[in-house]
Parts: structure tokens; sequence; C-alpha cells
């Protein structure tokens, strides 16, 4: 139709497009939008910030509602009268079973249903209510649970080092009169069932629950405004709910190291796995007592064996870790009126106040 020497029109995307022209604002323009991605950051942030908080509020609250219930299903079952009193469960447990609730199997059940229970309604009002988007966190790879085991050793190894200077001041404080209190978790009846909700509460159902809250949470809405605010902030809420020096100082410091892996990886996974790895280790001494045998060689190997290892990973891995936290991060807001956005926020005022400062007061009050 056009002949040998008159090639077809051009269609619009084959026409050659004119180039961009560099679009320059003036100071005025510039500090606007400057101020609006401000506002704009500020304000998802303070909403991420109130949702972290209020499902931190939820689990404490679940915590209480959820041993109260524990009762009531205990009592009605050990006594074939169900009731929905709470006072007639704890009088008539007390009185009637006391053996029953002062056993280890009790009170570790107790701790079970109450951490699981409290993570499901978490979960569901995060997920489905909140539009959270928890579940990403836990997508199992190969690569994510590689990185647990590789890490493992270098966060057993911080956690083992601070927690010798943390007994250290714990000590100097008794000596000086102050009495700092202590978590105890003695298994005082070494029954069969005993031991088993003790291991299932301590190395399974209390990582994965605490990952959940205190790692999942936190990073999965305060991550995409800084990743190192999310690791603080997660650090500090895990160290200080635990309730005590001697564990606070060391959950603390290693809770960054296990809030910066979570963050690199983009997963729960490999902080669960250093999480119950942690737990089985220290745990071992508590196991041989409760058996009657000494397995303090065994805790000593092992610890040795993991600072062998944990120096290692760290003097070679260390710097890729941060460098992945720290790159490709630019914000609107500097970094100190992003931390005061996270903490000068209603809900999150009330989570610290109730639940974080108020027991950890009480405790050593009423230790001293």
């Amino acid at each position: 139709m056009y002949g040998n020497n008159f090639p077809p029109p051009m269609t619009p995307r084959q026409q050659p497009q004119p180039s961009p022209q560099r679009q320059f604002l003036s100071p005025n323009e510039y500090w606007a939008q400057k101020q609006q991605a401000m506002r704009n950051e500020k304000k998802a942030l303070s909403k991420s910030a109130t949702k972290a908080a209020l499902l931190l509020i939820l689990y404490n609250i679940m915590n209480l509602v959820s041993a109260r219930i524990f009762y009531i299903i205990v009592y009605s079952v050990v006594s074939k009268s169900p009731t929905i009193s709470l006072q007639v469960a704890v009088e008539k447990l007390k009185s009637d079973y006391a053996d029953l609730i002062a056993g280890t199997a009790f009170r570790m059940s107790a701790m079970l249903f109450t951490v699981l229970l409290s993570t499901l309604v978490v979960f569901i009002t995060g997920q489905f209510l909140l539009k959270a988007d928890l579940v990403s966190w836990f997508r199992p790879s190969k690569k994510n649970v590689a990185e647990g085991f590789k890490w493992a050793p270098s966060c057993i190894t911080v956690n083992l080092i601070v927690s010798v200077f943390a007994a250290l001041i714990v000590d100097m404080l008794s000596s000086g009169g102050v009495n700092v209190p202590k978590a105890d978790f003695t298994i005082k009846t070494p029954t069969t069932l005993g031991l088993t909700m003790q291991f299932l509460y301590v190395c399974v159902a209390g990582p994965f629950a605490e990952e959940f809250i205190y790692r999942g949470v936190i990073l999965r809405l305060l991550s995409p405004y800084g990743k190192g605010l999310a690791v603080f902030v997660s650090a500090l809420f895990f160290g200080v709910m635990h309730g005590n020096l001697s564990q606070t100082v060391p959950t603390f410091i290693g809770g960054m190291l296990f809030a910066a892996v979570a963050v690199s990886c983009d997963s729960l996974i490999p902080t669960l796995i250093i999480h119950i790895c942690n737990n089985v280790i220290a745990s071992i001494n508590d196991f041989g007592t409760a058996m009657n045998k000494d397995f303090s060689n065994i805790y000593l190997g092992a610890a040795i064996l993991m600072m062998i290892i944990g120096f290692y990973v760290m003097l070679v891995f260390i710097n890729d870790l941060s460098e992945s936290i720290s790159k490709n991060q630019q914000y609107a807001l500097s970094a100190g009126k992003r931390t005061s956005t996270v903490f000068v926020n209603v809900a999150m005022i009330i989570y610290i106040g109730i639940f974080l400062v108020y027991p950890y007061i009480e405790s050593f009050i009423q230790a001293n």
C-alpha cells in the first residue's frame, strides 16, 4: 500500500519522545513538599506504633484472662462440678486440691495454656482486624533455617557473657542489702508430666510466643520506619518485660542481636530456632537437678562449644548483618523524631507504664 520507499506511519510508542524537562523546585515548594512528607510519615508511624501498643496491651490482658479461665476449667474438670466463678474455683483448688496446684505440671500447664491462648487472640486481632500481615514473618525457607542455626551460637554466647555480668551486679546489690527479684523455673515436682510440661513451655511455647509478640509484632509494624529503631524498641520491651534485673540486661542486649537477625531475614524462623536452642541449653542443669543427675559437664561443654562457634560467626558476619540493617534507608523524619513518635504515643505510654514499669517496680519493692 505504501510502496517500497514509504514506510508505514509510526505508532505513538514508536515515535521519538521529547526528553523530559528537569523540574526545579523553588525553596518554598521544596520545603512545603518536605513538610508534607514529614507529616505523612509521622502519621503512618504513629498509626503503626499504636497498633503495636494495642496488640501488646491485648497480649498482657489476655494473659490475665487466660490464667483465670485455666483455673475455672481445671476445677470444673477435677471436681466434676462446673462453675463460672473464679473465686469458687481458686478457693476450692487451694483447699481441696493443694497438692495438685503446687506441682510443676499444674504451673507449667497453666503457663502453656495462657501464652498459647493469648498469642492466638493477638494473632487473630493483628492479622484480621488491624491488617498487620503477621503471617509473612513465619513463612519457612531453607535460607532462614540456615541463618537460625548460623547465628544461634553467637546469640547464646552474648546471652551467656552478659548473664555473668548481670549476676555479678545482682550479687553486689544483694551483698549491699538490696534484694533483686529473680525468675524461678525450679522443677519442684519432677514427675514425667511435670518435666514434659516444663520442656514444652520453656523450650517450645515460651520461645514461640515471645518471638511472635516481641519480635514479630513490633518488628513487622515498626521496621518500615527504621530497622534500627524497630530493633531497639523490640529489644527494650523484650528485656524489661522479664521483670527482673538478672534477666532484663542479658535479654535486652541479646535481644538486639535477635532482632537484627530477624530484620535482616524478614522472618522469625531464624530467631525462633535461636530462642529454642538458647532455652534448651539454659535448661540443662535444671532438668539434671530434677532427675538427680549431674549435667554440669554437659552444660559446660555446650556453652564452650557455643562460644567458640559464636565468636567466629560474629567476627566473620557481623559487618554483613549491620549493613543489611542500615542500607537503603531514607526517611523524612530524623531518627530522634521517629523515636519520639513511637514513645510519645498514648497507647504506647499506657503499655509501658502499666505493663512494663509498674510490674518491674512492684516486684522490686516486694523483694525488699
